[in-house]
Order: C-alpha cells, then sequence, then structure tokens
C-alpha cells in the first residue's frame, strides 16, 4: 500500500501541501501502551481548517483519528427517526457521491446533525486496512475512541486498536485511490452502503443491534 509524502507537525509544514515532500525523522521509539486513564479527548488530534485534509500519525506510521464527540441525544433521534423510515446511503450522505445506479438506499437530503451520527457509527466499525490506511475519504475507524474501552464485545475494533499511540506526530497527504472496500458498516450486513439501527437505550451511543452505549 503506498503512502503519502510525510511532513514534520508544524505550521510551515501543512503549508507546504502539494509541494515537495518533506519527511519527518525516523520512527525510533517504540509505544508501550498505558492504561487509558485520560480522556480520549485530550489524546487524539482535533480536526482543524489545516489539518482536515491531512491524514494524523503516530510515531509507529499507523494512522489514527481525530477525536469525534459523541453525537448529542436529539442528533440521535434525529437520526434514528430518519433511518427507520428509509435506510441510508452511505456513500451518498458520507462520501458526497453514489454511483450505483440501482442503489435502494435514501439519497434524499438529510440533516447534518444526522449525517453526524451516521460518521460516529461508522467509526466504530475497523477499517480493513487498518493502521496503513492512507486514503482520504476513509469513514472506518483506526483507533478505539471509546474511554476505558479495552477491547472485546461489544467494541468492533480489533485489540491493537485499543493500544495504538494516540500521539500525533505527523500530518500526511491522503492517497486518491478509487473508493469502495468499507461501505458496509457490517461484515455480516446484508444491506452494505446502509446505515440502520434502532434506539434501545436512551442516552447512549448507538451499535447496531446492540443499542445505545
Amino acid at each position: 500500500m503506498p503512502s503519502g509524502p510525510r511532513f514534520k507537525v508544524s505550521d510551515d509544514n501543512i503549508a507546504q501541501r502539494g509541494r515537495s515532500p518533506v519527511l519527518s525523522q525516523a520512527f525510533t521509539k517504540p509505544y508501550n501502551p498505558p492504561p487509558r486513564r485520560e480522556p480520549m479527548a485530550t489524546l487524539l488530534p482535533a480536526s482543524t481548517p489545516e489539518t482536515e485534509a491531512l491524514i494524523p500519525i503516530n510515531n509507529d506510521g499507523e494512522r489514527i483519528d481525530t477525536f469525534l464527540p459523541k453525537p448529542t441525544s436529539e442528533a440521535r433521534e434525529l437520526y434514528h427517526q430518519r433511518a427507520k423510515k428509509h435506510k441510508l446511503c452511505n456513500e451518498f450522505h458520507i462520501g458526497g457521491k453514489c454511483q450505483n445506479v440501482t442503489c435502494v438506499f435514501d439519497h434524499s437530503p438529510l440533516e447534518p446533525e444526522a449525517i453526524y451520527v451516521m460518521r460516529y457509527i461508522l467509526k466504530e466499525y475497523p477499517c480493513s486496512r487498518k493502521g496503513k490506511c492512507r486514503l482520504a475519504k476513509c469513514t472506518n475507524g483506526h483507533i478505539c475512541q471509546k474511554d476505558g474501552c479495552r477491547g472485546g464485545p461489544p467494541c468492533k475494533l480489533n485489540s491493537h486498536m485499543h493500544d495504538i499511540d494516540p500521539t500525533v506526530v505527523e500530518w500526511l497527504l491522503p492517497v486518491d485511490q478509487p473508493e469502495a472496500e468499507d461501505h458496509s458498516i457490517s461484515d455480516d450486513s446484508t444491506n452494505e452502503g446502509s446505515v440502520y439501527g434502532t434506539l434501545n437505550v436512551p442516552g447512549g451511543v448507538f451499535t447496531l443491534g446492540e443499542g445505545w452505549r
């Protein structure tokens, strides 16, 4: 899998997007994950206008994700009410377009709050490329963002995605490749390209068929 040009974490290097690549220093120190006592909001990088088109990379050369706060209960309810009427198309609402001319999922206008919930749900499903992913529009998770989670059911991310160093040391330009692969949010889903679920436990976070946590 090719990787994009690398940049040190600095305003100067972020400004060099589109120019000649500037290599960061070599990855050296191994990461020994301590128990996660700090909230993930303080460990993961935040998305900013300067970095929103870049991919955060840790000291081991693995992709991590920018922090995505839990949706509000109002946003979850809005998403649920819409999704229970007609399953929503991931590719259209998250990716911006759907090239499947026979797609049966909902493409009609959707509130930004509901789209945010879709993004949050998709991050709970692991990217098949894991830390090597460099795709610009990957919607799946590369690191578990749940505070206190150490893996295992109901979390769908593997054990390594709970031990990844969450500290960003560089930002990479993404590699443009054809979209496709991770549009289904469930390995055993018969409705690829859709997101759908039911609010079972008020005030939690939705995961397909398992309620809101």
